[in-house]
Protein backbone atom coordinates (compact mmCIF):
# COMPACT_ATOMS: atom_id res chain seq x y z
CA UNK A 1 0.00 0.00 0.00
CA UNK A 2 1.24 3.50 -0.72
CA UNK A 3 1.31 6.56 1.48
CA UNK A 4 -1.59 8.94 1.85
CA UNK A 5 -4.28 6.68 0.45
CA UNK A 6 -7.78 8.02 0.93
CA UNK A 7 -10.76 5.69 0.81
CA UNK A 8 -14.28 6.99 0.43
CA UNK A 9 -17.68 5.32 0.09
CA UNK A 10 -21.06 6.31 -1.32
CA UNK A 11 -24.44 5.99 0.33
CA UNK A 12 -27.70 7.74 -0.69
CA UNK A 13 -29.37 9.64 2.14
CA UNK A 14 -32.01 12.31 1.82
CA UNK A 15 -30.56 14.56 4.49
CA UNK A 16 -27.10 13.29 5.29
CA UNK A 17 -23.66 13.55 3.80
CA UNK A 18 -20.51 11.97 5.17
CA UNK A 19 -16.95 11.13 4.20
CA UNK A 20 -14.81 8.16 5.32
CA UNK A 21 -11.05 8.59 5.45
CA UNK A 22 -8.26 6.04 5.82
CA UNK A 23 -4.70 7.33 5.95
CA UNK A 24 -1.95 4.72 5.60
CA UNK A 25 1.81 4.81 5.82
CA UNK A 26 4.59 3.82 3.41
CA UNK A 27 5.27 0.23 2.37
CA UNK A 28 7.68 -1.45 4.79
CA UNK A 29 9.60 -4.70 4.48
CA UNK A 30 8.61 -7.59 6.71
CA UNK A 31 10.50 -10.67 7.96
CA UNK A 32 9.04 -14.08 8.74
CA UNK A 33 10.57 -17.46 9.60
CA UNK A 34 8.80 -20.56 8.30
CA UNK A 35 9.18 -24.06 9.68
CA UNK A 36 9.60 -26.80 7.11
CA UNK A 37 6.28 -28.55 6.64
CA UNK A 38 8.02 -31.65 5.31
CA UNK A 39 11.61 -32.92 5.51
CA UNK A 40 12.80 -36.21 4.09
CA UNK A 41 15.87 -38.02 2.81
CA UNK A 42 16.15 -40.37 -0.14
CA UNK A 43 18.46 -43.34 -0.56
CA UNK A 44 19.94 -44.76 -3.74
CA UNK A 45 21.64 -48.16 -3.62
CA UNK A 46 23.70 -49.51 -0.75
CA UNK A 47 21.97 -51.47 2.00
CA UNK A 48 20.07 -54.73 1.91
CA UNK A 49 16.85 -52.76 1.57
CA UNK A 50 18.23 -50.86 -1.42
CA UNK A 51 20.53 -53.27 -3.23
CA UNK A 52 20.47 -51.68 -6.70
CA UNK A 53 23.00 -48.98 -7.53
CA UNK A 54 21.26 -47.68 -10.64
CA UNK A 55 21.63 -43.91 -10.40
CA UNK A 56 17.97 -43.60 -9.43
CA UNK A 57 16.77 -42.98 -5.90
CA UNK A 58 14.96 -46.00 -4.54
CA UNK A 59 13.17 -44.96 -1.35
CA UNK A 60 12.24 -41.86 0.66
CA UNK A 61 12.30 -41.70 4.47
CA UNK A 62 11.47 -39.27 7.26
CA UNK A 63 12.94 -39.39 10.73
CA UNK A 64 14.58 -37.58 13.62
CA UNK A 65 17.53 -36.69 11.39
CA UNK A 66 18.00 -36.23 7.67
CA UNK A 67 21.14 -37.09 5.76
CA UNK A 68 23.30 -35.92 2.89
CA UNK A 69 26.13 -38.31 2.10
CA UNK A 70 27.94 -40.45 -0.46
CA UNK A 71 29.61 -43.62 0.72
CA UNK A 72 30.07 -47.32 -0.01
CA UNK A 73 27.71 -49.67 1.81
CA UNK A 74 28.40 -53.41 1.41
CA UNK A 75 30.71 -52.53 -1.44
CA UNK A 76 27.97 -50.69 -3.33
CA UNK A 77 28.15 -46.93 -3.91
CA UNK A 78 25.21 -45.28 -2.14
CA UNK A 79 23.96 -41.71 -2.06
CA UNK A 80 21.61 -40.00 0.40
CA UNK A 81 19.93 -36.67 -0.39
CA UNK A 82 17.83 -34.43 1.84
CA UNK A 83 14.61 -32.74 0.70
CA UNK A 84 12.74 -29.88 2.36
CA UNK A 85 9.38 -28.26 1.58
CA UNK A 86 8.04 -24.90 2.81
CA UNK A 87 4.51 -23.54 2.34
CA UNK A 88 4.67 -19.82 1.51
CA UNK A 89 1.95 -17.67 3.16
CA UNK A 90 -0.55 -15.53 1.24
CA UNK A 91 1.20 -12.30 2.24
CA UNK A 92 4.35 -13.45 0.43
CA UNK A 93 2.54 -14.87 -2.60
CA UNK A 94 0.83 -11.60 -3.62
CA UNK A 95 1.74 -10.50 -7.16
CA UNK A 96 4.28 -7.71 -6.95
CA UNK A 97 5.90 -8.87 -3.70
CA UNK A 98 9.69 -8.40 -3.69
CA UNK A 99 11.82 -11.05 -1.98
CA UNK A 100 14.75 -9.15 -0.47
CA UNK A 101 16.39 -12.24 1.01
CA UNK A 102 15.52 -15.88 1.65
CA UNK A 103 17.70 -18.18 3.75
CA UNK A 104 17.28 -21.87 4.49
CA UNK A 105 18.99 -22.87 7.74
CA UNK A 106 19.95 -26.47 8.51
CA UNK A 107 21.03 -27.40 12.03
CA UNK A 108 24.03 -29.73 12.00
CA UNK A 109 23.93 -32.87 14.14
CA UNK A 110 27.24 -34.34 12.97
CA UNK A 111 29.46 -34.18 9.90
CA UNK A 112 32.37 -36.24 8.58
CA UNK A 113 34.20 -34.56 5.72
CA UNK A 114 37.48 -36.14 4.64
CA UNK A 115 38.07 -33.86 1.65
CA UNK A 116 36.80 -30.28 1.35
CA UNK A 117 33.42 -30.52 -0.33
CA UNK A 118 30.38 -28.45 -1.25
CA UNK A 119 26.65 -28.76 -0.64
CA UNK A 120 24.44 -27.99 -3.64
CA UNK A 121 20.82 -26.88 -3.31
CA UNK A 122 18.45 -27.93 -6.10
CA UNK A 123 14.98 -26.51 -6.57
CA UNK A 124 12.07 -28.77 -7.50
CA UNK A 125 10.01 -26.89 -10.10
CA UNK A 126 6.25 -27.04 -9.69
CA UNK A 127 6.33 -29.50 -6.81
CA UNK A 128 3.18 -29.12 -4.72
CA UNK A 129 3.09 -32.60 -3.17
CA UNK A 130 6.67 -33.55 -2.29
CA UNK A 131 8.33 -35.88 -1.88
CA UNK A 132 8.51 -38.76 -4.36
CA UNK A 133 11.69 -40.50 -5.45
CA UNK A 134 11.85 -38.63 -8.76
CA UNK A 135 12.11 -35.31 -6.87
CA UNK A 136 15.55 -36.36 -5.67
CA UNK A 137 16.74 -37.03 -9.23
CA UNK A 138 16.24 -33.38 -10.24
CA UNK A 139 19.47 -31.57 -11.10
CA UNK A 140 18.51 -27.90 -10.89
CA UNK A 141 21.18 -26.11 -8.78
CA UNK A 142 20.24 -22.75 -7.28
CA UNK A 143 22.85 -22.34 -4.50
CA UNK A 144 25.98 -23.97 -3.12
CA UNK A 145 27.96 -23.82 0.11
CA UNK A 146 31.58 -24.97 0.61
CA UNK A 147 32.26 -27.16 3.64
CA UNK A 148 35.62 -27.70 5.29
CA UNK A 149 37.17 -30.99 6.30
CA UNK A 150 36.31 -32.27 9.75
CA UNK A 151 39.94 -32.03 10.81
CA UNK A 152 39.91 -28.26 10.21
CA UNK A 153 37.13 -27.69 12.76
CA UNK A 154 37.90 -26.78 16.37
CA UNK A 155 36.63 -29.12 19.04
CA UNK A 156 32.85 -28.79 19.48
CA UNK A 157 31.86 -26.21 20.51
CA UNK A 158 32.35 -23.86 18.69
CA UNK A 159 32.54 -25.61 15.31
CA UNK A 160 29.70 -24.43 13.02
CA UNK A 161 26.30 -25.79 14.04
CA UNK A 162 24.25 -24.28 11.19
CA UNK A 163 24.41 -24.15 7.41
CA UNK A 164 22.69 -21.22 5.66
CA UNK A 165 21.64 -21.29 2.00
CA UNK A 166 20.54 -18.27 -0.05
CA UNK A 167 17.44 -19.19 -2.09
CA UNK A 168 15.97 -15.73 -2.78
CA UNK A 169 15.91 -16.11 -6.57
CA UNK A 170 13.83 -19.32 -6.74
CA UNK A 171 11.46 -17.99 -4.06
CA UNK A 172 10.93 -14.84 -6.16
CA UNK A 173 9.89 -16.96 -9.15
CA UNK A 174 7.04 -18.46 -7.08
CA UNK A 175 5.52 -15.08 -6.15
CA UNK A 176 2.15 -14.56 -7.81
CA UNK A 177 1.83 -18.20 -8.92
CA UNK A 178 -0.73 -20.76 -7.83
CA UNK A 179 1.93 -23.11 -6.43
CA UNK A 180 2.97 -21.84 -3.01
CA UNK A 181 5.31 -24.75 -2.21
CA UNK A 182 9.02 -23.93 -2.09
CA UNK A 183 10.74 -27.32 -2.36
CA UNK A 184 14.45 -28.10 -2.45
CA UNK A 185 16.89 -30.99 -2.29
CA UNK A 186 20.51 -31.03 -1.09
CA UNK A 187 23.42 -33.06 -2.47
CA UNK A 188 27.18 -33.24 -1.93
CA UNK A 189 30.05 -33.96 -4.33
CA UNK A 190 32.64 -36.25 -2.79
CA UNK A 191 32.51 -39.88 -1.75
CA UNK A 192 33.15 -40.28 1.95
CA UNK A 193 31.30 -37.09 2.99
CA UNK A 194 28.62 -37.77 5.62
CA UNK A 195 26.31 -35.00 6.87
CA UNK A 196 23.57 -35.48 9.48
CA UNK A 197 21.11 -32.64 10.06
CA UNK A 198 18.21 -32.16 12.42
CA UNK A 199 14.74 -32.30 10.86
CA UNK A 200 13.78 -28.72 11.87
CA UNK A 201 14.95 -26.81 8.81
CA UNK A 202 13.71 -23.20 8.59
CA UNK A 203 13.24 -20.60 5.86
CA UNK A 204 13.63 -16.93 6.82
CA UNK A 205 12.14 -14.45 4.34
CA UNK A 206 12.62 -10.70 4.19
CA UNK A 207 10.08 -9.32 1.71
CA UNK A 208 8.43 -6.07 0.65
CA UNK A 209 4.68 -6.20 -0.12
CA UNK A 210 3.52 -4.80 -3.45
CA UNK A 211 3.14 -1.04 -3.61
CA UNK A 212 -0.11 0.60 -4.64
CA UNK A 213 -2.27 -1.98 -2.87
CA UNK A 214 -4.78 0.14 -0.90
CA UNK A 215 -6.86 -1.08 2.00
CA UNK A 216 -10.46 -2.09 1.30
CA UNK A 217 -13.37 -0.23 2.89
CA UNK A 218 -16.97 -1.42 3.20
CA UNK A 219 -19.91 0.54 4.64
CA UNK A 220 -22.17 -1.69 6.72
CA UNK A 221 -24.68 0.88 7.98
CA UNK A 222 -26.82 2.85 7.60
CA UNK A 223 -28.27 0.77 4.78
CA UNK A 224 -27.98 2.04 1.25
CA UNK A 225 -30.85 4.37 0.36
CA UNK A 226 -31.89 5.02 3.95
CA UNK A 227 -33.68 8.28 4.84
CA UNK A 228 -32.75 9.86 8.14
CA UNK A 229 -34.70 12.62 9.86
CA UNK A 230 -32.68 15.62 10.92
CA UNK A 231 -31.64 15.28 14.55
CA UNK A 232 -32.35 11.52 14.67
CA UNK A 233 -29.57 9.30 16.13
CA UNK A 234 -27.56 7.40 13.51
CA UNK A 235 -24.90 4.77 14.04
CA UNK A 236 -22.29 4.60 11.30
CA UNK A 237 -20.68 1.19 10.73
CA UNK A 238 -17.94 0.14 8.32
CA UNK A 239 -15.05 -2.31 8.02
CA UNK A 240 -11.56 -1.67 6.69
CA UNK A 241 -8.90 -4.27 5.94
CA UNK A 242 -5.37 -4.23 4.58
CA UNK A 243 -3.54 -7.28 3.22
CA UNK A 244 -0.31 -6.35 5.01
CA UNK A 245 -1.57 -4.68 8.18
CA UNK A 246 -4.81 -6.61 8.77
CA UNK A 247 -7.98 -4.93 10.18
CA UNK A 248 -7.94 -1.11 10.12
CA UNK A 249 -11.41 -0.42 11.58
CA UNK A 250 -9.96 1.90 14.21
CA UNK A 251 -8.46 4.13 11.48
CA UNK A 252 -11.84 5.02 9.91
CA UNK A 253 -12.77 8.70 10.21
CA UNK A 254 -16.35 9.91 9.63
CA UNK A 255 -16.67 13.50 8.38
CA UNK A 256 -19.83 15.48 7.65
CA UNK A 257 -19.92 17.56 4.47
CA UNK A 258 -21.40 20.42 6.56
CA UNK A 259 -20.09 19.97 10.08
CA UNK A 260 -16.65 18.39 9.62
CA UNK A 261 -15.48 15.44 11.78
CA UNK A 262 -18.34 13.60 13.51
CA UNK A 263 -16.71 10.36 14.73
CA UNK A 264 -14.13 7.63 14.23
CA UNK A 265 -13.83 3.88 14.35
CA UNK A 266 -15.84 1.03 12.83
CA UNK A 267 -19.03 1.77 14.77
CA UNK A 268 -19.57 5.46 15.44
CA UNK A 269 -22.64 7.13 16.95
CA UNK A 270 -22.35 10.94 16.72
CA UNK A 271 -24.50 12.93 19.18
CA UNK A 272 -26.59 14.38 16.35
CA UNK A 273 -27.18 13.81 12.67
CA UNK A 274 -26.14 16.88 10.66
CA UNK A 275 -28.17 17.80 7.64
CA UNK A 276 -26.65 18.14 4.18
CA UNK A 277 -26.55 16.70 0.71
CA UNK A 278 -24.86 13.39 -0.01
CA UNK A 279 -21.44 13.97 -1.56
CA UNK A 280 -19.34 10.92 -0.58
CA UNK A 281 -16.56 9.54 -2.79
CA UNK A 282 -13.95 6.77 -2.84
CA UNK A 283 -10.45 6.88 -4.32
Amino acid sequence: MSSNIWLYARRGFAALGFLLLLATGPVLADTITLQAQKVAYAVDGGSALHPVSDGQFDSVFTGANVYVWKQYQNGIPSEYRTGVDFLLPTAVMQPGTTINSATIRATVTSETVGTADSITVHTIPGSDAPFVTTDFQVVNPVASLPIQTSASWPTYPPWPVNHDFDVALPIQTLVGNSNSHASFTFSITNWGTLLAWGSGLTLTLDYTPPSGSPPTLNIVGPANGSTVMQGAPVTFEATAYDAEDGPLDAAIQWISSKNGPIGSGAPSAPPHCPSGRTSSRRS
